[in-house]
């Protein structure tokens, strides 16, 4: 599918609901001698401060929401979504982190300045927020938590003073960020400050060693079901790369199809064989950082690890080039250089930049194509939708000039995207699918038996592996939640597994609270974050025709669509392209053409975003619609009236279309439909004016009543009835009084 003609990302006025990670920023400042800080020197410290905070934020995607003296708060996915804010968040923490001592040296000015010693200290939230309107106002208990969790993130008194600034997360964070940085539990904080509201907290150590581990090979993997072809068609054309017959495969599809978990499948067949494996990853952050995936392609081919030195490095580049026959001496300058290394002994000389990159792109393509020493080299670079110019660059000069090489290129990429190398005759891409019906039913009950109904996927760090047991099910049970998840997630692995976890840990929370349900089943923020960041990037207009779109619910009807858009582009171009971009799909009906949200879950991610008095406002909107385009027939639209006046706080036409409605089942004997009906009115009904409250609630008690007995549901019937005497006798109606 073509991707949203956007130059950068859009963004609407209106507040929306959001998830999204706040971290909180302190600084501390103190003199060598604990007095206090001469105010000059504290300005320069607290500017130093505010300027490499707003740097490293910035540089990670994220905003300078509030700054006032020593403490600021950064806000990750506000108020654009990013599917990865806790992510960026903890890189954005530990890049300031490391400029700690920069800032005390800033607190040096003139001779008279007192220097002072600075310490840096970080909380940091992933929750619900409701961000935008007038200031752009952010509330939420992220923030709140984030807040405080900056407070408690002080030194061990017995840690040494020069140790580093304290980063603390809360449970939720820790959950998304434990695959790239090392988590200790903080149980000290736990036992001095216990709160419900903090749960479990964690300290952040640093980086993981590796700069992306392969998550695959740290948690229970679920089972992989429904890519035969995929995979059998990776295997052949990694027998045409092995005999000098070179391939260039793209993996396309949706957010959670699979694509890198095909990829993990292929290479584990692979395992046997003489294969070199070298792989770089793109980042959503990373698309203004030159060579990124090529960078960290570099790194982990020469086991480069983050704490080395640049002689160290130097070391390992030598090894690594001398072991596939490249002359050292010649390519060391360039990768230094490309390393961000300035090292005196390997200088680059005065060539011009565009010389030094032809002379970095030959290095590296030596590099890729002699890796594997006469044998299969595969090259797998991941998201290639968020990969920097010059790297597309590289990938284009490499394919062009693989044909003859034992070499294969694996990239895999969001549906949207296209790489110009796709039209080589030694070129495929793969469409990666969501799961057939049988597929996704085998995938979700195994997943319910894999994980027994006991929580969280396992971790090194703890931050996710909280196996609290939980005991089995049994299998009708297991195959009704399989049938449950199915529905929901149409076919997305992502999806399934993400809902299967909130799942069992639903049914974990009420094993041990004896059976009362726990949570609303809300869709998971893993989920919720990958869909809204997808509409985030939709130009205005698109995304504000998608968020009414979503209060009619999945199918829409174009005509009440029609009186709801009131935007400056025509309703049918905008449908079109939404149709193009793979949020809606066309059906035809015989009542004419309608137009379906692709999946559910867009839809209901769509909804979410809106508050609630946006909500109330479109229902209105789309019930007194429905009366006009219906006025003759309104008895077709009874359903909808009742959903819609319900949800738009209007009780007193609810309780009017409720009547109505009940009124037609039971004349078909449609008791059930009936009863349905009267139970919501019910509900509206104590919000009705007081004058005629009373009336009305033993109106529609009756009318229940009168249904029920068909249902045998005599003591349902009794016990309302029975409940309603006090009413009864306030009331001075002999008609009601007769008819209870």
């Amino acid at each position: 599918s073509a991707a949203p003609p956007t130059a950068g990302l859009q963004r609407t006025t209106s507040a929306e609901r959001k998830q999204a990670t706040v971290l909180y920023i302190g600084l501390q400042t103190r003199t060598a001698d604990g007095d206090a800080v001469d105010p000059e020197s504290l300005h320069l410290v607290y500017a130093a401060f505010l300027a490499a905070a707003r740097e490293a934020v910035e540089r990670y995607g994220g905003r300078i929401h509030q700054a006032v003296g020593d403490r600021i708060m950064a806000l990750f996915g506000a108020p654009i979504t990013l599917e990865d804010h806790a992510h960026r968040a903890v890189m954005a923490a530990l890049a300031l982190r490391e400029q700690g001592t920069a800032l005390s040296a800033a607190a040096r000015g003139d001779a008279a300045a007192v220097a002072a010693t600075c310490t840096l200290r970080f909380g940091m939230a992933t929750g619900g927020v409701v961000f935008g309107g007038a200031g752009d106002v952010v509330v939420g208990e992220a923030v709140d938590l984030a807040r405080r969790l900056e407070g408690l993130a002080v030194h061990d008194p017995q840690a040494d003073a020069d140790a580093d600034a304290v980063i603390l997360v809360q449970r939720a964070a820790g959950q998304l960020v434990w695959p790239f940085v090392r988590l200790l539990r903080a149980r000290d904080l736990e036992a001095t400050h216990a709160d419900d509201r903090l749960g479990r907290l964690y300290r952040v150590v640093g980086p993981r060693e590796r700069e992306r581990p392969t998550v695959f090979a740290q948690v229970r993997l679920t089972p992989f079901v429904g890519r035969e072809r995929e995979l059998q068609t990776l295997r052949l054309l990694a027998d045409q790369a092995g005999t000098g017959r070179g391939q260039a495969v793209g993996i396309a599809g949706q957010a959670g199809t699979g694509k890198s978990r095909l990829i993990f499948e292929f290479r584990r067949q692979l395992r046997s064989q003489s294969v070199t494996w070298l792989s770089g990853t793109c980042l959503a952050y990373g698309q203004g950082t030159p060579y990124l995936p090529l960078l960290s392609m570099v790194r982990r081919a020469s086991y480069i690890g983050r704490s080395d030195a640049p002689g160290a490095i130097a070391s390992k580049l030598r090894d690594s080039l001398e072991a596939i026959g490249l002359e050292a001496d010649s390519a060391l300058p360039f990768l230094l250089r490309l390393l961000g290394i300035e090292l005196g002994a390997y200088p680059v000389g005065d060539l011009e930049p565009q010389a030094i990159q032809a002379q970095t792109f030959a290095i590296l393509r030596r590099m890729v194509l002699r890796a594997g020493q006469q044998s299969l080299v595969v090259l797998e670079i991941e998201d290639l939708h968020w990969i920097d110019q010059t790297s597309e660059a590289f990938l284009a000069s490499l394919v062009e000039g693989m044909a003859g090489a034992r070499l294969l290129l694996l990239a895999t990429y969001r549906a949207g995207y296209r790489p110009s190398w796709l039209e080589r005759s030694y070129a495929t891409q793969l469409s990666v699918h969501p799961l057939s019906p049988e597929e996704g039913r085998e995938m979700a009950a195994a997943i319910l038996q894999t994980r027994g109904m006991s929580g969280d996927a396992a971790s090194d760090d703890a931050a996710s592996g909280d196996d609290d047991g939980g005991g089995g099910r049994d299998d009708g049970a297991l195959v009704a939640d399989a049938e449950a998840l199915l529905a929901k997630a149409e076919g997305n692995p992502f999806f399934l597994e993400e809902l299967a976890r909130q799942l069992t840990d639903l049914r974990s929370a009420e094993t041990s609270t004896g059976g009362a349900p726990q949570g609303d089943g809300a869709i998971p923020d893993t989920v919720q974050g990958v869909l809204m960041a997808r509409i985030d990037r939709l130009p205005a207009e698109h995304k504000q025709l998608l968020q009414i779109a979503s209060v009619l619910q999945r199918e829409l009807s174009v005509d009440l669509l029609g009186r709801l858009w009131d935007g400056t582009t025509p309703l049918v171009q905008m449908l079109r392209d939404l149709t193009a971009w793979e949020f809606f799909y066309e059906s035809a009906t015989e009542t004419g053409s309608h137009y379906v949200f692709r999946h559910a879950l867009t839809q209901e991610v769509a909804y979410a975003s809106l508050l609630s008095q946006h909500r109330q406002q479109l229902h209105a909107a789309t019930a007194e619609a429905l009366e006009a385009l219906h006025a003759s027939r309104l008895a077709d639209v009874y359903d909808q009236l009742i959903y819609h006046y319900a949800r738009a706080g209007r009780p007193v036409e609810t309780v009017r279309y409720a009547i109505a409605f009940a009124d037609q089942a039971a004349a078909s004997y449609a008791h059930a439909e009936a009863a349905r009906a009267l139970r919501e009115a019910l509900k509206q009904a104590e919000a009705l004016p007081a004058a005629h409250r009373d009336a009305q609630i033993l109106d529609l008690v009756l009318r229940l009543a009168a249904s029920l007995l068909p249902l045998a549901g005599f003591f349902e019937s009794l016990e309302r009835l029975e409940g309603e005497t006090t009413r009864v006798e306030r009331l001075d109606d002999a008609q009601l009084r007769g008819r209870y």
